[in-house]
């Protein structure tokens, strides 16, 4: 999303003249990878030569998911031992990696030196250029690169709960790309080679049953909890400043805008500061927009991330978007939303206003600051 206002100035949400942003989630499992050792030497990227056959597994496996739509043939895109490395010579620009991940998903949420990942239908989707792969791959931890039954390769990686789970990987037609997803839909994996761009809508409810089952049962210290909501689809705002998950917010405001129906995780993180005797915190907000209520249309609920026990919840009438520029440099400026009750409010109070962990109970108004460049 790209609001660019002229100057510094409130203008209501739904004025915002952007075409809706597509959001989607897989909230389902991922397949374990399975009890017994590769049978073969795998060449992922360049010269690098990878042997795994001295492995044992003797590792916990995540809840097996098993494939659907299988009368989808995926093998022009599976990457069988060798194959897909005839074509990797030409190092990978990352302005074209850029535009391919941009074609491809419904929205793009994350992007490095390395590799762009966004949303396509329900499942995550990272992309890589060939020849970055296995500098990529060297920042994980706990992973390797096994086949399959049918020989196709998948990355084993270990997640939150000590659990090994499988990303499969693939690659386009034209060898220049390797994609990496946690979808076992054939269908959907099928459409994304040969449409992209699957959705033109409004969040799907998968998304909302993810939202809902995280903030209602994801437990974990501030730190873990801080590192899971990273990895995730979740705004992370961490010490006043958003880290990443900014898509996912942009895209709850304009679908809201739009007069859909929304909802996001957001998650709040303040360090610890032992000058002052104050641990670290981090606490949940999920928010839903419900078009049907006219008068409240934005509910807000949260909790602190090692508790269920829900802390607080309330409602706003109103969201504005406030854009205020940085005086040292005209290139940068800072997106403030604001969610108010009663009545709307001026930039100049937002500013004093608490916020992530400081919010009280029955707030009447949430902010959200984005740093743009």
């Amino acid at each position: 999303m790209n609001i660019t206002p002229s100057k510094d100035h409130k203008k209501p949400l739904y004025a915002i003249g952007v075409a809706t942003c597509i959001l989607a989630l897989s909230v389902t499992g991922c397949p374990p990878r399975p009890a017994y050792t590769p049978t073969t030497t795998v060449q992922l990227a360049g010269d690098t030569i990878v042997n795994t056959d001295d492995r044992v597994e003797t590792t916990v496996t995540a809840p097996l998911e098993s494939p659907a739509n299988t009368e989808f043939d995926l093998r022009p895109y599976k990457v069988f031992d060798r194959s897909i490395y005839e074509n990797t010579k030409t190092v990978t620009d990352m302005a074209r990696v850029k535009s391919y991940a941009e074609n491809k998903l419904d929205i793009v949420t994350k992007n490095t030196d390395l590799v762009y990942e966004g949303l396509y239908w329900n499942y995550t989707f990272t992309i890589i250029g060939a020849d970055k792969f296995t500098a990529w791959l060297d920042l994980w931890k706990y992973s390797d690169r096994y086949a399959d039954e049918d020989g196709a390769i998948y990355i084993s990686y270990q997640n939150d709960a000590a659990q090994y789970e499988r990303k499969y990987l693939y690659k386009d037609p034209s060898e220049q790309y390797l994609i990496v997803t946690t979808c076992r839909d054939y269908k959907i994996i099928n459409e994304f080679f040969t449409k992209g761009k699957a959705r033109n809508g409004a969040f799907p409810e998968k998304y909302f049953a993810f939202c809902l089952e995280e903030f209602e049962n994801r437990i974990l210290s501030p730190e873990n909890a801080l590192r899971w909501a990273k990895e995730n689809h979740v705004l992370v705002i961490e010490d006043g400043k958003s880290v990443s998950g900014q898509d996912m917010w942009e895209a709850f405001i304009i679908n809201a805008a739009a007069g859909n129906e929304s909802r996001v995780l957001v998650a709040w993180y303040q360090s610890e500061d032992k000058k002052k005797d104050i641990e670290a915190t981090l606490r949940f907000y999920y928010l839903i927009f419900n078009a049907k209520n006219t008068t409240e249309p934005y509910y807000m609920m949260s909790r602190a991330c090692d508790s269920k026990k829900n802390g607080e919840s309330t409602s706003f009438d109103y969201a504005d978007l406030f854009t205020k520029a940085d005086p040292d440099d005209p290139a940068r400026r800072t997106d403030v939303y604001v969610l108010s009750r009663g009545r709307r409010l001026v930039l100049e109070e937002t500013e004093v206003l608490p916020e992530g962990p400081d919010i009280p109970y029955s707030a009447t108004a949430f902010v959200v600051k984005i740093d743009k460049t």
